[in-house]
């Protein structure tokens, strides 16, 4: 059976791989943006004022730790399709390289 390029990159796609990067960061920002919007609070309400306890409170603090963690994971699956891409790429450059000779 003779190697075929197309099938090690037929499933990859560069621009999905990027749309994945560059959504996963939009939510890590926007995870960041919540927890550190909790932290500060409101800027109206005296210096060293607690924040209330509630369920907005919680909502907000899982939000913002949900946005964090599955942007990243997101973010880092794109990157790893690249890395994938470019790996397959290289390799079959290379099986069609040996064969013509060349060394370097």
């Amino acid at each position: 059976m003779r190697f075929r390029p197309t099938w090690a990159t037929k499933s990859l796609n560069r621009t999905w791989a990027k749309v994945e990067i560059l959504l996963g960061l939009v939510a890590v920002w926007i995870g960041l943006f919540l927890a550190f919007g909790l932290s500060s609070g409101n800027p109206v309400k005296p210096l060293g004022a607690v924040p209330e306890p509630g369920w907005p409170l919680l909502f907000f603090a899982i939000a913002s730790l949900v946005l964090f963690c599955g942007g990243g994971c997101i973010a880092l699956a794109g990157h790893r399709s690249h890395l994938y891409q470019s790996s397959n790429e290289a390799v079959a450059l290379l099986i069609k390289e040996i064969p013509a000779g060349r060394t370097s």
